[in-house]
C-alpha cells in the first residue's frame, strides 16, 4: 500500500517493483512464484481496496489463515506448505516471518494490525514442523515494532518462541 521497500519484500524478491531493486545484476526475479509459500494471509480485501496486485494472480502457493485454522488444520496445511517446497529442485529454503501473521490479540506490537492470525502456540507448530525437515537455510523475523511493546512482554514470547523451534534441532 506504501510503496516501501519495507512493505514489498515477497515482491521484490519475486521481481516485482522498481528494476533498479528487483533486477541487481540481472538475476531478476531472485525467487522463482512456483518456490514461494505465503502461509496465514488475511489482507486480501485490503489489498483489493487499496487496488494492489493480488498474490492470487501469481503462481505463489497462498495458504489463506480462514483456511489453515477452519478447513484445514495449522499442522495438516504446514506439511502442504512443506511438500510444495520439498517438490521444487531447491537446496532448502528461507523462513520469513512478518509479526503480524501473529494474532492481533497476542501481537499488538505491530504497526499494520488486523483481526485474527495465527496464535504463538499455531506458528510454533508450522516452525518446527518446517525445521523438522532439515532444509530451512535460515529465517529473519520482522515488523515487529519494540516502540508498540514497553514492557517488552511481546519480545520475550518472540524469543521464547524462537527458542523452543531452534533448541529442538
Amino acid at each position: 500500500q506504501t510503496g516501501e521497500a519495507a512493505d514489498m519484500d515477497l515482491a521484490l524478491a519475486s521481481g516485482r517493483g522498481p528494476t533498479v531493486i528487483t533486477d541487481l545484476e540481472g538475476r531478476k526475479p531472485f525467487v522463482q512464484d512456483e518456490d514461494i509459500v505465503q502461509f496465514g494471509q488475511r489482507d486480501q480485501k485490503e489489498t483489493i481496496d487499496e487496488g494492489s496486485q493480488q498474490i492470487a494472480d501469481t503462481a505463489i502457493n497462498v495458504f489463506e489463515l480462514d483456511t489453515i485454522q477452519r478447513r484445514t488444520g495449522v499442522e495438516k496445511s504446514a506439511y502442504q506448505a512443506l511438500n510444495l517446497l520439498l517438490m521444487q529442485p531447491i537446496e532448502g529454503f528461507w523462513i520469513h516471518i512478518d509479526a503480524d501473521v501473529i494474532h492481533d490479540k497476542e501481537m499488538p506490537a505491530v504497526d499494520y494490525r488486523l483481526p485474527g492470525g495465527l496464535t504463538f502456540e499455531e506458528l510454533e507448530s508450522v516452525l518446527k514442523i518446517l525445521f523438522d525437515s532439515n532444509q530451512v537455510t535460515g529465517l529473519s523475523l520482522a515488523i515487529y515494532n519494540p516502540k508498540l511493546d514497553p514492557q517488552h512482554t511481546i519480545a520475550v514470547k518472540l524469543v521464547e518462541l524462537l527458542t523452543s523451534v531452534l533448541k529442538a534441532k
